[in-house]
């Protein structure tokens, strides 16, 4: 390593202190944005609650919403979880990739958060197919190997199916009738991914699994 590489790489006790900062930071956006509108809650707001400087949020995220990205990839992972355990003995892919996608919907539809990051525009489109998309390929995938699913590029088949699926949820926001519209929006990428016609209407139709978020 050379001496300018060791310079700008921190000894482990700057490294640990870094990462303590970072998640308070995250924890306090974390506990303030679920209570309050995001829009009402402030970058000071934030480091008062973390008890850190401005400057050290900075280090970390370069604005209120990024910091909002590892918040938005932790409670997705926390609802695939929840999704998985409720669907634990489901061994048809084509059901678990359907059923994952319409709870998914209806979570992020109801909740302010999750409205707020769909509503905007400033927070990249990008960053929320991260947060779900590690668990919409491992579905694919698994459909994929089964035969259940037609054999299409997967960074293709992503943008497509679930750039289609925001659309219709920010679209449907405000919409009485969004549950609605989730499920024909499954039901399209169902079919997209070659799934019949009546297989697929037949697995959006069904009563949906209560799952327990922890």
């Amino acid at each position: 390593m050379s001496q300018t590489a060791a310079a700008r790489t921190p000894s482990p006790r700057v490294a640990q202190k870094q990462a303590r900062a970072r998640n308070s930071i995250i924890e306090a956006a974390d506990e303030l944005t679920r209570n309050r509108s995001v829009d009402d809650v402030s970058i000071k707001d934030i480091t008062e609650a973390a008890d850190v400087g401005q400057g050290t949020f900075y280090i970390h995220f370069k604005s209120k919403n990024e910091v909002l990205i590892p918040i938005m990839q932790a409670d997705a992972a926390r609802l695939d979880k929840a999704m998985q355990a409720a669907l634990k003995d489901t061994d048809d892919p084509v059901v678990v990739l359907a059923t994952s996608g319409r709870i998914m919907g209806r979570y992020v539809a109801e909740d302010p958060r999750w409205r707020w990051v769909l509503r905007n525009s400033s927070v990249p489109i990008d960053e929320m197919q991260r947060a779900f998309g590690q668990f919409r390929d491992r579905d694919y995938e698994r459909g994929r190997a089964t035969g259940d699913f037609v054999e299409l590029d997967p960074s293709i088949t992503a943008s497509f199916t679930f750039g289609g699926f925001i659309n219709v949820l920010v679209s449907s926001l405000d919409d009485n009738e969004r549950a609605t519209a989730i499920d024909q929006a499954i039901l399209l990428c169902l079919r997209a991914l070659g799934v019949d016609g009546e297989k697929a209407a037949k697995i959006v139709s069904r009563d949906l699994p209560s799952i327990s978020l922890d």
